[in-house]
This record gives C-alpha cells, structure tokens and sequence, in this order.
C-alpha cells in the first residue's frame, strides 16, 4: 500500500512538472509572437511630432507619425528595440512595450550651431567657422547617377566647377576648378585632394562610403596647406563604424553612356575651300590649289 501511494505521487508531481513546463513553452510563444505596436511621439512639452519616422532596428519596418504624433506598426515583438528621428530633433532609441499608453519623447535639437564641420587636420564648430567652405553629405552625393564621383559637385556645391575632358567605358577624366582657373599653367590648375587625411585621387572614390565632402575655397581655408593649396582642397571624410546593431545596405546598379549626337565632319574639297578663304581673308597664301584637288578627288 505505501508503494502504490508513492507511485501515486510520483505520478502527480510528474504531471505537474509537465503541465508548468508546457505553460512556460506557451508563454515564451506568446511573448514572441508579432503584433501590431501602437504610440506616441511627442516632445519634452508634450507636443505631437508629426513625420517621425519609427521603425524596428535590423529591419526593414517602418512607420511614421500622423499629426497628432500617433503611430502604429507592424510585426513588432516584445523587448525589440526603437529607432526614432525627425527632422529638428535628437535621434532617439526605445523598447516596445504594448502598453495603452507607449509614448516616446524626443529632444529638441537646440543648438544647430554645437554641429561640427571637416576642416584641414580636424573639425571645427560651425559658430567658429569664418572660412569659405561648402558641405555635402554622401546621402546626397548618392542621388545623382554618376559614373565618376566628382562629376556631382557641379549640381551638388557651389564654386566648383567640373570638366569631362576624356572618358572611357566605366572610368572618365573629369578636371574640376574651385572657383574658375587661378593659374595659366595647364599642369597646376587642380585642387588639392584629401581622402582621411591622406593625399589621393579622388576619381576612384565611390560615393556610398562618403560621410561628407567639404570643399576649401579662400586662401584662409587651404592656408595650412602652404603652396598645395593654391586651387583650393576637397577634405573627404569617410563614414566610421557606429556603436548599436549591424546594418548592411545593399545597392545594384547599371547604366550605359552614349553620344548624344556625331558632328558632321567636312570633306577634303570643303576643308580646302574654308582654309582658302581664311587663308584669303588674313591676306595670306591659299591653303592649296583648287585645280589639283579637283583632280584628286575626282
């Protein structure tokens, strides 16, 4: 009789173990299952952010905030983490949680001029900058489909100016001026190129690992540079790895160049009559004779 009472209660503790293991299975599922997280953004007075945008950090989901700063997205689970911005304001990172009333308060960016700015050897405040300089960020350089990297400045800064002089099937030789050409000599006239500090060709450079490009216009600019900063310099600073979750961007593109059209070249007998004339009006010698040529061609 004592065996079948302990056998009894082996068999019952048993069960229980199994019936709790089961509830734990279930609510760990439950807590992992995606929903649909609704909230708030809004300022530190309370006030609605409209046009933020939400969306779940290594992942594709997005949403923004309506007008009276309310949002709602998708596929979110439990404990996943935030990523919110807007335009004026500090970034901000937060945990869902589905509670009625998830509420996410962002920062007013104040003070736009604490930013800093790329210059020779370093950055610098914005409030204290006094040089000529212009600024574009690598999220705009990316817009514009370019074959060479340089060829954007002309849409993108302002005093640069940019020449194709010769291009091949996937590379091209682009001459760029900052601020029209300072000097006759045809060997000196290109601006001085800093990649990270270091001295480079920027014609192999692509787009997507810029950070920003700050171009060096006066003399108070380049003047560290000494005589190499004549043309002006192009400071390039590439982006930098960031702490948070992994990111991975993927791009793909392909394009094709063409002539936009072929000039109509002269044949010999029209080449000779229009050098004959020139020749004619600046009282000189004609280029060649008409009756010879007559023969030649035919």
């Amino acid at each position: 009789m004592y065996t079948t009472k302990l056998k009894n209660i082996r068999a019952g503790f048993s069960k229980l173990l199994l019936t709790a293991f089961f509830l734990l299975v279930a609510g760990s599922a439950g807590a992992q299952e995606a929903k649909v997280l609704k909230g708030r953004i809004v300022d530190t007075d309370g006030n609605p952010i409209v046009g933020a945008v939400i969306n779940v950090a290594e992942a594709s989901r997005i949403a923004l905030s309506d007008k009276e700063g309310y949002f709602s997205l998708k596929n979110v689970k439990n404990a996943d983490e935030l990523c919110i911005s807007s335009v004026g304001y500090l970034s901000a990172t937060a945990i869902a949680e589905f509670t009625h009333d998830f509420k996410v308060v962002m920062e007013e960016d104040k003070d736009l001029y604490a930013h800093t700015t790329p210059v020779a050897f370093g950055r610098k405040p914005i409030k204290l900058i006094t040089e000529a300089t212009s600024v574009v960020t690598g999220q705009e350089l990316v817009k514009h489909p370019v074959t060479v990297l340089q060829n954007a400045f002309t849409s993108t800064v302002t005093g640069v100016e940019t020449y194709e002089q010769r291009s091949e099937p996937g590379w091209s030789e682009t001459a760029m001026f900052i601020r029209g050409i300072r000097t006759m000599n045809a060997q000196a006239r290109a601006p001085l190129v800093i990649v990270d500090n270091v001295e480079r060709d920027l014609s192999f450079l692509d787009a997507y690992p810029i950070e920003n490009v700050t171009i060096l216009k006066d003399a108070a600019a380049c003047a560290i540079y000494g005589m190499r900063g004549a043309n002006g310099a192009i400071i390039v600073t590439t982006k930098r790895g960031e702490t948070g979750k992994t990111k991975i961007n993927f791009t793909q593109e392909f394009g094709f160049q063409t002539l936009s059209g072929v000039p109509e070249n002269q044949n010999s007998y029209n080449m000779a009559l229009t050098r004959n004339q020139v020749a004619y009006l600046d009282g000189g010698k004609r280029y060649i004779r008409m009756r010879i040529l007559r023969n030649t061609v035919g």
